[in-house]
């Protein structure tokens, strides 16, 4: 008899314990479907969290200044320094010119051809679209299309063919971003890695403590010490050269502009004053570095209009090139300054 009773009590007490656990199951789930929190809190607590995960542009600049490419670039350009024994303004001229010749200037040239192939593939599915609607159009008879059916039959074949064309040519749109994709990212370390060898303590690093001794002495001409900034001359050249790059590409094709097209000229304009007043505020090294790269990317862009350079460089030709670029140039701005 103790013993039924025992094993009762048992399966009791688990089956009471099953039911509990199931009732705080949905006791925690109704809890934590509610908004509102059900038990007292630490307010200064979730303030310091709150805080502590806001947004802050000091911690953005040193997870950059702190990451492992501006590390590695900035060891870098001193081992170029100390090996081969010249100024610092030469190390990050004669660098900025192999980074824009060995990387950026094959992937310009990337991009260019992948253009070029676009506009020539776009020009053949015009030529194709009215055949196609031709034969959507007979379909739509034999088979009763409505309208909307006949329509999508015929964006959907206009797709299939566009797909196929851009396997054929290897010109996907988005290899056309490749170039910026890679630029920006070295742009923005390369500063980074100059104004660090600039700012950053010495306590960190030792050997800082002689490089910016040495950007002090190594610069050349008006700016002699890389590490203050030159407030007028670099600026004002660095803006110019920028402003000459903008306005050659704006000036190849005068003729009624998109709104788009407006939009993107006019900020450019803008990003370009303001990058030139960043590098009156920038050590000299920083806007020295902004200004070769600038100044090496407008005689790559001239280079790349040149048909005899394009041609050897194998960039298909299209229907809107101009075997004259550089006196359409010419003509297009005295049409415009006489306007």
């Amino acid at each position: 008899m103790m013993s039924i009773l025992l094993s009762y009590n048992v399966k009791y007490i688990h089956t009471c314990r099953f039911h509990h656990l199931l009732t705080f199951s949905a006791c925690n789930a109704s809890i934590y479907s509610n908004v509102k929190v059900k038990f007292p809190a630490n307010k200064q607590y979730l303030k310091h969290k709150i805080q502590k995960r806001k947004f802050s542009w000091t911690g953005f600049y040193v997870a950059i200044s702190e990451s492992a490419p501006v590390i590695s670039l900035q060891n870098a350009l001193i081992d170029l320094h100390n090996f081969f024994a010249v100024p610092w303004w030469m190390v990050i001229m004669l660098t900025t010119l192999t980074i824009r010749s060995v990387f950026i200037f094959p992937l310009a040239v990337h991009q260019n051809q992948v253009i070029a192939r676009l506009a020539n593939l776009n020009i053949e599915l015009g030529k194709l679209a009215p055949e196609l609607n031709k034969e959507v159009n007979i379909a739509k008879k034999l088979y009763n299309w409505d309208e909307v059916t006949a329509r999508k039959v015929f964006k959907r074949n206009m797709q299939n063919y566009y797909h196929k064309f851009i396997i054929r040519d290897n010109c996907h749109p988005f290899k056309t971003v490749l170039l910026a994709l890679f630029q920006v990212p070295v742009w923005i370390c390369f500063s980074f890695a100059l104004r660090n060898l600039t700012y950053l303590p010495s306590a960190l690093n030792p050997e800082i403590k002689y490089v910016r001794l040495q950007l002090e002495t190594e610069g050349i001409l008006w700016f002699t010490n890389l590490t203050m900034p030159d407030h007028f001359v670099i600026p004002l050249l660095l803006c110019f050269v920028n402003l000459t790059l903008i306005e050659i590409h704006a000036l190849r094709r005068i003729g009624k502009r998109s709104l788009l097209q407006g939009v993107l000229l006019n900020t450019s304009r803008v990003v370009t004053l303001a990058v030139a007043v960043a590098a009156a505020a920038n050590p000299s090294s920083v806007s020295f570095y902004w200004l070769c790269s600038s100044t090496f990317g407008l005689g790559q862009s001239i280079l790349l209009m040149s048909p005899k350079v394009r041609r050897i460089l194998r960039i298909p030709s299209t229907l809107s090139d101009s075997s004259t670029p550089f006196s359409d140039i010419v003509n297009n701005f005295k049409k415009k300054i006489l306007k």
